[in-house]
Order: C-alpha cells, then sequence, then structure tokens
C-alpha cells in the first residue's frame, strides 16, 4: 500500500490541476526539482535555470517518489498534450527526472 505523498508534493499535485498554463509550469518545474533535490548532476535547462544545488546531499526517499505514481499516471498524459509549450516541456523534464531518479546512485540511497 502506498502511502500519500508528501504535504510539499500533494501542494505540487494540486497546482497541477489548475486552468492556467503558467501554474501548471511551475507546479511540473517545482515538482521536478522536488523529486531531484540532493542529486545535483548538473542537468541546466535550455532557460538557463540550474536545479537547485542548495540542498542537503541526500535525496528524497524512494516511497516519497513511489507515492506520486497514481495521481501522476492520471495527470501525465493530460498534461503531455497540453496546448502551451511550456506545460509540455516540463512534463518532459518531469519524466527525465524521473526516469534518471530510478538509475540514480547515490550512497544515502542505497544504505535500505
Amino acid at each position: 500500500m502506498l502511502r500519500p505523498p508528501p504535504p510539499d508534493l500533494e501542494l505540487c499535485l494540486r497546482r497541477l490541476s489548475k486552468r492556467d498554463p503558467g501554474t501548471r509550469s511551475k507546479a511540473l518545474r517545482a515538482l521536478r526539482e522536488a523529486i531531484s533535490e540532493g542529486s545535483n548532476n548538473g542537468d541546466e535547462s535550455k532557460d538557463g535555470n540550474q536545479p537547485s544545488s542548495s540542498s542537503s546531499s541526500s535525496c528524497r526517499p524512494v516511497e516519497d517518489v513511489e507515492s506520486l505514481a497514481p495521481p501522476l499516471s492520471v495527470l501525465l498524459p493530460r498534461l503531455a498534450l497540453d496546448a502551451a509549450r511550456p506545460v509540455r516541456l516540463e512534463t518532459a523534464r518531469l519524466l527525465r527526472a524521473l526516469s534518471s531518479r530510478r538509475t540514480h546512485s547515490c550512497l544515502s540511497c542505497n544504505r535500505g
């Protein structure tokens, strides 16, 4: 049984269902940064924003990321086909962050 998402991730998910494309884009960016926090892999987005490197060296627990699966499975198809280009781009970046998280090899993550 999956536990519910943490409050910060739940807030991002709630913002994904808003009508404004800017709000959805910001929510996707915040979700991506929250998922990949602590894993500074040097990715730099096209608009010059770098992932936050001020977070600690440990990654978000796998259970937190796994708790996003049910709500994201409903939201992602709609976001991937969104009329606004920034929303589609951020959706692709979120999927990339999720897939790179799958192959992430942080020492604190592998303690389990």
